[in-house]
């Protein structure tokens, strides 16, 4: 399963997605770029934070459906705690805080 580029908040679903110099990784349900900086810049809407190019948003519905508009003013994972918190293909991945996150299966 890849990215679905229909999706409200789709970033990227390969490198080309990106632009030169730019990666995509299926870390995110809607794919991140990372490796932008001052003179490779995120495609888009989307501003460089710390190499990762994020959605800015203001409320939920400009991110992805399995994503949150979190605290920060950019797009991140939805928290969950079990399966039924994350629509399916997305699954529910148990961080080292105790915490989960929806993430999707790795791109195949």
């Amino acid at each position: 399963f890849c990215a679905d580029e229909a999706a409200t908040g789709f970033v990227c679903s390969d490198h080309a997605d990106c632009g030169a110099g730019l990666t995509c990784s299926p870390a995110l349900p809607s794919g991140t770029c990372s490796g932008c900086d001052a003179t490779k810049p995120c495609p888009g809407e989307l501003e460089c934070l710390y190499g990762y190019c994020l959605q800015p948003c203001a409320t939920h519905e400009e991110c992805h459906a399995e994503m949150v508009c979190r605290g920060t003013g950019y797009c991140g994972r939805k928290a969950c705690s079990g399966p039924a918190d994350c629509a399916a293909p997305y699954v529910c991945v148990a961080g080292t805080d105790g915490t989960g996150s929806c993430q999707r299966p790795v791109c195949q």
